[in-house]
């Protein structure tokens, strides 16, 4: 665990230090509401308040890495983990939990304000969309039928701020799957940098340059394209983990 003063000790006159293997913890002295953000890659797992609020954040991917290091941050009695498919916030000492999601917040009385609901059964009808989207838009980007990103791309996707993937919400994902608009600032989003290999980061290139790529690359990047897309459209429209 690591507390708000435990963490403002460990920072001492500095802003910005790191916290085991890509992970930082900052502080930013322009912050209105006073707060100490634990950073994992490009994601604010974690805002420790001075008021004692602890708001927690999974960003786009909801991995194990990223549940270890909210959990490296947690007091006592609380966790996060995960069962089928689903993360839980919980208690174990009232064995009270509640439905993960970005936001949720552990008050000081030890009350949970901004909880997620169980929409498990609707989840799993939306990952059929979700699959059957990713797989056109891959097929799409092959084609070569998919251009650069630019400010024509919907604003739901072109947009992002430091602590929010979707500052403008998620609605317009799902408008996308309903009408296979396949945008392209949504592929950049959707890719993670830490994972995807070199192959398939050139292959993607040449195809928004509308290149052909041979049999060979093109099986790779239609898989790890596929990947990143239903693991990004999972993540961000439904309580699922991957």
């Amino acid at each position: 665990m690591a507390t708000y003063s435990e963490l403002s000790s460990y920072l001492g006159n500095k802003t910005d230090r790191p916290w085991g293997n890509n992970t930082r913890v900052q502080t930013n002295p322009d912050d209105l509401a006073v707060h100490i953000r634990v950073r994992l890659h490009g994601t604010n797992i974690a805002c420790l308040f001075e008021n004692g609020d602890i708001s927690l954040n999974a960003g786009g991917y909801r991995t194990h890495t990223t549940k270890e290091r909210i959990n490296k941050v947690l007091p006592r009695p609380w966790s996060v983990y995960q069962s089928a498919g689903v993360w839980y916030l919980r208690n174990y000492e009232n064995d009270i939990e509640y439905i993960f999601q970005n936001g949720i917040t552990i008050r000081p009385d030890g009350s949970v304000i901004n909880a997620g609901v169980d929409t498990r059964r609707e989840d799993r009808k939306l990952l059929a969309r979700i699959k059957k989207y990713s797989t056109l838009y891959v097929d799409e980007l092959l084609a070569g039928k998919i251009p650069q990103p630019g400010t024509g791309d919907c604003w739901g996707c072109l947009f992002v701020s430091e602590d929010n993937d979707n500052p403008l919400g998620t609605d317009h994902l799902l408008s996308h799957l309903e009408e296979d608009y396949f945008v392209p600032s949504l592929l950049v989003k959707a890719v993670n940098p830490g994972r995807v290999c070199s192959l398939t980061s050139d292959g993607i290139a040449r195809c928004l340059d509308g290149i052909a790529l041979d049999d060979w690359q093109a099986s790779i990047v239609r898989q790890d394209v596929y990947k990143f897309l239903y693991e990004y459209l999972k993540t961000n429209l439904t309580s699922l983990a991957r």
